[in-house]
């Protein structure tokens, strides 16, 4: 019983150790994707369009969202973290017992939550991916009409050929010549 409390607790230290307010912080960029996910459509619409219309107040807005998921899981965390340190200190079995099925239903309430999420997480990329193939089954259809708009757009010169792109993964700065 005291190994799982330790173990448990060492990881429960792990998982959260940094302040929300920390910029560039992958947990509050965790955050804000979660915040996002968890919108309903006509919220997620409302805030797509304050990102177009106004970018800082849309930021804003993320941040202060992720702020509260922050706070809900540091919240959460820390009622565990207390009921670890309450495991471990405790030499009575039935105490110990009865805290480790309390550490077990709070940890269940997280996973259930990422589970959610994860659920969520999957059905946006559904979605996304038929919007995606409802477009490229569109553009086949009408691949010939496509082509032949574009080929009279270049040889009449009102476009000119698409210069291929590529798009470098840097993770360091190009150097400079």
């Amino acid at each position: 019983m005291k190994n799982f409390c330790v173990c448990l607790a060492f990881c429960m230290v792990c998982a959260v150790s940094a302040t929300a307010s920390e910029k560039g912080n992958p947990r509050m960029d965790s955050c804000m994707w979660e915040a996002f996910s968890c919108l309903n459509d006509a919220e997620r619409a409302e805030l797509m369009k304050l990102q177009r219309d106004e970018p800082e107040k849309f930021r804003a807005e993320m941040e202060k969202r992720a702020e509260a998921v922050y706070r809900e899981k540091l919240a959460h965390y820390e009622e565990m973290q207390k009921i670890v340190d309450r495991c471990i200190a405790s030499t009575d079995e039935a105490e110990k017992a009865a805290l480790k099925a309390q550490l077990r239903e709070k940890l269940a309430s997280g996973f259930d939550r990422r589970l959610a999420l994860h659920r969520r997480q999957a059905e946006a990329m559904k979605r996304r991916a038929a919007s995606i193939e409802k477009e490229i089954d569109r553009r086949a259809a009408s691949r010939d009409a496509i082509l032949d708009a574009h080929l009279d757009a270049v040889l009449s010169g009102k476009e000119k050929l698409r210069v291929p792109r590529r798009k470098l993964q840097r993770t360091e700065p190009v150097p400079e010549r």
